[in-house]
């Protein structure tokens, strides 16, 4: 069961802390619950119910725990001016392919290897009746080592890789039969696939990408629609989404097939998944519309961050967009054992110092993020202690004398004793005889 906010048609669930959500569950007879509710009161948004479950469920937000900022976002406060760090880039040389083909921007989606080394993706359009995709291997220092083709690879806008199997996972549009398949394939350097293994028929053409960790699968259409299914569903040959979404419910306007985009559209580039979160870059080659970096949360489906990317801020241009320059964003993915997003960019380079002739070039930078850190919402804070508290010795209690005044006026008087310390109270001999 999934709790979320929305306030004025906006889900604003990323900026709950997971103390906000109060569980209750009604027994039948009209009583809660205690001992549920207890077990549940750290459980944030999503609760698992578990049979037998009889009663009613409900929730309630508090609102002392809504926060000024959402989950997680773009933080460069660790970077000197703000901006993202370069992490790698393609190397203006000889870098031809074993087709003879050059090769030095365009690439679609790009993967940083544990090596320095970086696998990337490039749409191959030589062949007019069908579109292939080259998957190309490329040196730390940017040089090109090797590729390998794909007949029908399509665009390959996205794609996923498991570095420790050499295993791609990807789409392909069947020259044979014209249908498309979500597949498989290891790596081959310099050689044309040949070892392709077809999971699950498709309708149409997914962006794709994995989370092997959590077995999920993640694509996304031109037109915006994001599915997210499991990867055992697909390997058995089931596309059954999970998940399902429109990029629109979070103000993106995906551009329309065969329309030039004129600054009023998002051109959609490539998407990523680490659950719970899915990421999304868009920006047109010609500049004509901003630059995002979106996150959503797939469980509550609210945008946890939009980031429009500032050039000459975010990314540092050689060649500035008002002189020709290309920034356009493409492949995007979550390096979690570093906290951070990692954004491929094709941009323009200057070949000569007179800054005459430009070329344009790929490469990567990373984005740092932050965690909203909601860990003081679960200590229990105890009252600190009052000043003087303690400060005294405990008084005794004082026995009446002999002496005292026993008159009524006297037991009457306001003034006669302190009940808080025990000051003037008489004192019951009790039976002694």
């Amino acid at each position: 069961m999934i709790a979320r906010l929305f306030i004025e048609g906006e889900n604003v669930t990323s900026y709950l802390a997971p103390q906000a959500f109060n569980w209750q569950k009604i027994n039948m007879d009209g009583t809660r619950d205690i001992g549920w509710e207890a077990d549940h009161a750290k459980d944030g948004y999503q609760v698992t119910i578990e049979p037998p479950f009889v009663g009613t469920l409900l929730v309630t937000i508090d609102d002392t725990y809504v926060k000024d900022e959402a989950e997680m976002w773009i933080d460069t406060s660790n970077s000197a001016d703000g901006s993202w760090n370069k992490l790698w880039e393609t190397k203006d040389a000889a870098n031809k392919d074993f087709n003879g083909d050059q090769h030095i921007g365009a690439l679609q989606f790009s993967y940083l290897l544990s090596d320095g080394s970086v696998l990337s993706s490039y749409h191959y359009s030589k062949d007019k009746n069908h579109s292939d995709c080259e998957f190309i291997k490329w040196n730390a220092d940017g040089t090109l080592q090797s590729m390998m083709f794909v007949t029908g690879g399509g665009h390959c806008g996205s794609f996923g890789y498991d570095e420790s199997s050499n295993t791609i996972y990807t789409e392909i549009k069947d020259p044979i039969d014209g249908k498309y398949y979500l597949v498989t394939m290891a790596y081959q350097a310099n050689t044309s696939a040949s070892n392709i293994t077809k999971w699950c028929q498709v309708k149409q053409y997914f962006r794709v990408a994995v989370d092997l960790k959590n077995n999920l699968w993640l694509g996304s259409t031109t037109s915006g629609k994001v599915y997210v299914c499991q990867i055992s569903d697909l390997q058995a040959g089931n596309f059954k989404p999970i998940i399902e979404f429109k990029l629109q419910d979070f103000k993106w306007k995906p551009l329309p097939a065969g329309i030039i985009n004129n600054g009023t559209y998002n051109t959609l580039q490539a998407n990523g998944i680490s659950y719970p979160f899915a990421f999304f870059t868009a920006g047109d080659a010609n500049n004509a519309d901003d630059k995002h970096v979106m996150c959503i949360n797939l469980i509550t489906q609210s945008m946890v961050f939009d980031h429009v990317v500032e050039p000459m801020q975010d990314i540092k241009l050689t060649v500035p967009l008002e002189n020709g320059g290309h920034l356009e964003p493409e492949g995007i993915y979550e390096d979690v054992n570093n906290s951070r997003l990692i954004v491929g960019f094709n941009v323009s380079e200057y070949r000569d110092d007179a800054h005459t002739v430009s070329i344009a070039n790929s490469a990567l930078y990373t984005a740092p993020l932050k965690i909203r850190d909601d860990s003081k919402d679960l200590v229990v804070e105890y009252p600190e202690q009052d000043e003087g508290e303690n400060d005294e010795a405990e008084q005794p209690v004082i026995a009446g004398n002999d002496n005292a005044d026993d008159s009524d006026a006297s037991s009457d008087s306001d003034e006669d004793g302190d009940e808080s310390t025990g000051e003037g109270t008489e004192v019951e001999d009790g039976d002694n005889d």
